[in-house]
């Protein structure tokens, strides 16, 4: 396949992604449901909550940067970094249990002549640390506000239970691929071997070659992050801030609407509850089930008339809006030259 055939389905492909995107906005997010909900809310209030979601990833932005520099000694440029960001966004929020974010992230980078075992190292890590903030901050919160989050949680019990076990689980099988990848990195060599002996790959030897390459590139960076346990703890610093910017973001909705009853942390305390129940759904975004576990869990705190307006705006801040943006940025970076075709012609 030529480089302008590929180029091209890619094009397409992209094009029916966004597409995708724009049946979901238009499905799930009524514009007249965001007016009704807009126009009861406070705007201070909401613009704090939209500058919540804008820190969210400029803070993603700078840990990715911060991170490869760290591992590889390479700097990426901040444009760049912005773009891998949105893709990572995007592609989690259109793939179910946002399994695409970091392939597609992977991918852009190693087109943009990005070693392709650097970039799978430092996403894995910071996946570590966002599984290790959720899980540790949901337990902090339920074990601080286990009698409010108990009262709240009225036939979601199971799912956070559930939920909270699956992301414990996810955090184990990353740590174990992160310290010993050896076994994975046997079981595609062997993939690889078995489909050249099928003719269905054209050179296994090379291909396994590039994989000993990457794998030695992977040891590298994983020594890098050993001898600079700094560098983790600020991982996980900046990770946790993240977190905490995301589940401000439904504190915001509720002092949009002139609301004061409950406490900062109560409201924190139901969020985190919130990410950690829907976060192993196999829905694209957790669709649906976001929406209806948050008129559930935040049904007391808002009121009955009240619920499904802070829902649209919730929702509009923390998922739609960005979806949105990071949907025209990886657009972006998929339709501009990628850095080696400018190194290239200079």
């Amino acid at each position: 396949m030529t480089a302008h055939l590929k180029k091209l389905w890619g094009a397409l492909l992209l094009l029916v992604l966004m597409g995708g995107t724009g049946l979901l906005l238009a499905r799930d997010l009524s514009p007249a449901a965001v007016a009704a909900a807009f126009h009861q809310a406070d705007l201070r209030f909401l613009l704090m909550a939209a500058g919540l979601m804008t820190a969210f990833m400029v803070l993603e932005t700078f840990k990715l940067r911060g991170l490869f520099l760290g591992l590889t000694g390479r700097k990426l440029g901040l444009r760049r970094s912005l773009g891998y960001a949105f893709v990572g966004f995007y592609f989690s929020a259109v793939t179910p249990s946002s399994t695409g974010g970091q392939p597609a992230q992977i991918y852009y980078m190693s087109r943009d002549g990005e070693d392709g075992a650097a970039a799978a190292l430092t996403l894995l890590l910071m996946a570590l640390a966002h599984q290790t903030s959720m899980v540790t901050l949901g337990g902090i919160f339920f074990a601080t506000q286990r009698h409010f989050l108990l009262g709240q949680m009225t036939g979601l019990g199971l799912l956070f239970l559930v939920g909270w076990g699956a992301n414990l689980a996810m955090l184990a099988g990353i740590l174990a691929l992160i310290l010993k990848p050896e076994p994975a990195l046997h079981a595609v060599s062997r993939v690889i071997t078995l489909l050249g002996k099928k003719k269905i790959l054209r050179d296994p030897e090379g291909l396994n070659h590039r994989l000993e390459e990457a794998a030695a590139a992977y040891g590298r960076g994983r020594q890098a992050a050993a001898e600079h346990p700094g560098r983790m703890v600020w991982l996980m610093a900046m990770t946790i801030a993240q977190a905490l910017l995301m589940y401000l973001i439904p504190a915001a909705i509720y002092w949009a609407f002139h609301l004061r009853g409950f406490s900062l942390i109560q409201l924190l305390a139901v969020q985190s509850a919130l990410t950690i129940s829907v976060s192993t759904l196999p829905l694209p975004g957790s669709a649906g089930a976001s929406e209806g576990s948050f008129l559930v869990l935040f049904r007391q705190v808002f009121g009955l008339s009240l619920v499904a307006p802070a829902m649209v705006l919730s929702r509009a801040v923390s998922f739609y809006l960005p979806l949105g943006i990071s949907a025209l940025g990886t657009a972006a970076v998929h339709l501009l030259p990628s850095r080696r075709k400018k190194q290239a012609f200079g």
